[in-house]
């Protein structure tokens, strides 16, 4: 009981202690995206914040069930429309009108197939952590639409070091089984 206590005091200051927000060009709410891991290097991914307010793109999500090394079975195969903002939330103008009924969010799913929209976190509380491969950095995006009632979505966005990648786009991973945490992948200089 007392390690959930200090983890949730832990949790509490590190949101509490995020910079203000700001706005972009295009009116998405954003806040300085810079990050000092614990032994001192420092992180600006400023210049990945997508300056239209969000990130598109579409993939299908392919059966992983057999695959024994990752636990990916929580999205049925389809295809997907992904709308992802860097340190900020996406740009309410830029998605579709099924994405309308829900709060602001950091990132969104629209499973083209069914025709819904789901928010897979916001910046209302969200931290950066050291990546734990060693190559980068990530941030959690935490209280996304509710599973259940005590459930929701989360996402962590991980920045990793890449010095020869030139289109700075993220991508979609894979949404991790029994926790609801969807996983993206951005290679970048940045992380370096």
């Amino acid at each position: 009981m007392k390690f959930a206590i200090a983890a949730i005091v832990a949790f509490a200051a590190v949101c509490s202690a995020m910079p203000a927000a700001k706005e972009t060009v295009s009116g998405s709410t954003t806040w300085d995206c810079t990050y000092t891991d614990p032994t001192g290097k420092k992180f600006d991914f400023n210049p990945l914040i997508a300056k239209n307010g969000s990130y598109v793109w579409r993939t299908t999500v392919h059966d992983t069930s057999t695959n024994l090394l990752i636990e990916t079975s929580q999205l049925p195969v389809g295809n997907y429309q992904f709308f992802l903002q860097v340190c900020g939330n996406v740009d309410q103008s830029l998605l579709p009108p099924i994405c309308h009924v829900t709060s602001p969010g950091a990132a969104f799913m629209v499973d083209i197939t069914d025709n819904t929209c789901t928010k897979l976190g916001g910046i209302q509380a969200h931290m950066f952590s050291p990546d734990p491969f060693n190559n980068g950095a990530y941030i959690s995006y935490f209280y996304g639409d509710v599973i259940d009632h005590i459930t929701t979505y989360e996402t962590r966005l991980y920045f990793v070091c890449n010095k020869d990648v030139v289109a700075q786009q993220p991508i979609f991973e894979h949404m991790k089984a029994g926790i609801y945490a969807s996983h993206f992948k951005i290679y970048t200089k940045y992380a370096c």
